[in-house]
């Protein structure tokens, strides 16, 4: 039996803690790892990207945290326990922030926040709901940055984000 290592780094999140926006991905890599900030590196540089590309700064606008507040051992899959265990973490954090909507990005959370195994592209074309608070599903960026095929589709859900902000009159009056 492998014995389990005990998570030495714990990344909690980043960004306005009063955000209107909420967003949640995977787990900390090694980047954030070494930065103790999600969603750094490549894929970090892509999210704050698109997140301008929709007029929304990352600090200003947006809380991110992950699923996972530790990297799993050679930033293998999560695991279901390590999810459960880190899932009333992100659900205090989800009741601390109170955003007006939450986007999910990739397929671990939208399954874990979801609770559901459908597959990204079905999951993309509807609005959820986490808590009783609206969200949506797209690409994580790290797969975007794999494969380029999903870019169209993950522009198109940040414009309808961007539309749904707007309508709730949330950020609409800012640049």
């Amino acid at each position: 039996m492998r014995a389990r290592r005990t998570p030495d780094k714990i990344r909690f999140g980043s960004g306005n803690p009063h955000a209107k926006l909420m967003i949640v991905g995977e787990a900390p890599g090694r980047d954030e790892d070494l930065q103790g900030l999600p969603f750094v590196g490549a894929a970090g540089e892509l999210l704050t990207k698109m997140l301008a590309a929709i007029n929304l700064d990352r600090k200003k606008h947006v809380f991110i945290a992950n699923v996972l507040k530790c990297r799993p051992p050679d930033n293998r899959n999560p695991e279901l326990s390590e999810i459960l265990a880190c899932g009333r973490i992100l659900d205090g954090q989800i009741d601390i922030i109170k955003p007006k909507v939450i986007l999910l990005l990739g397929r671990t959370a939208a399954h874990a926040l979801l609770k559901t195994a459908a597959g990204i592209g079905a999951l993309r074309a509807e609005a959820h709901s986490v808590n009783g608070i609206p969200a949506y599903v797209t690409y994580h960026p790290a797969s975007l940055l794999r494969n380029q095929a999903y870019k169209r589709p993950a522009w198109e859900d940040m414009q309808k984000l961007q539309t749904v902000l707007i309508g709730l009159g949330v950020y609409a009056n800012e640049n």
